[in-house]
């Protein structure tokens, strides 16, 4: 988003960019116009606010157009080396597996972009189920798909308000995935998704 901003002449660094990002977050409502949130025309409107505010006078439409493609284009992402081994381990154990994210609908050729897909039997969108973490629902959806009960399922995430408290909400078992040490205090939290491994093999 800065670099778009920048190359259309508008002056904003990647912090500055990072917090009007999130103030325009807050600002609109999951649901936009009868679009739920991070479904394309929500992102028109987030973009129209974000890319308002900096002063943008210019092609709307090459604005949209630069920024959907980016953010569909595969080579933007890069997983984990950890999160590789442990959907291999998962799958090798014939454990299923279930993506459950706050994401827009082109998730699931990302996710086969970057080859994480072939590991992964469901892919759960909230922008496709209208539901949002840490909403219970959500995993539950995942859960139902993948025909696990959900006190059988182990959800692990980055956020202890999302994916945390939501997954236990529901009914889950639940480990932060904290690789910078910010939450020693919590007892359930993993440095690396390696620590996942015992319990898989258990």
């Amino acid at each position: 988003y800065a670099a778009a901003a920048r190359a259309r002449g508008l002056r904003v660094d990647d912090e500055g960019m990072k917090r009007r990002m999130g103030e325009a977050h807050d600002l609109l409502p999951r649901e936009i116009d009868g679009h739920f949130r991070y479904t394309e025309p929500w992102f028109r409107s987030f973009i129209e606010v974000v890319f308002s505010g900096l002063g943008f006078r210019g092609d709307w439409g090459d604005l949209f157009a630069e920024l959907f493609a980016t953010f569909r284009d595969g080579a933007m992402f890069h997983p984990f080396d950890d999160a590789r081994a442990l959907l291999a381990r998962l799958h090798g154990a014939r454990v299923p597996v279930a993506v459950v994210s706050n994401w827009s609908p082109p998730l699931p050729r990302i996710l086969a972009a970057i080859g994480l897909a072939r590991h992964v039997d469901v892919i759960v969108t909230s922008a496709v189920v209208r539901l949002e973490k840490p909403e219970p629902a959500i995993f539950r959806r995942a859960a139902d798909a993948l025909s696990v009960p959900i006190d059988a399922c182990l959800h692990v995430g980055d956020r202890v308000d999302l994916d945390l408290d939501g997954a236990r909400t529901a009914g889950a078992d639940a480990r932060l995935i904290d690789r910078e040490g910010r939450r020693p205090d919590l007892a359930d939290r993993v440095a690396s998704l390696e620590e996942i491994f015992p319990l898989v093999d258990r």
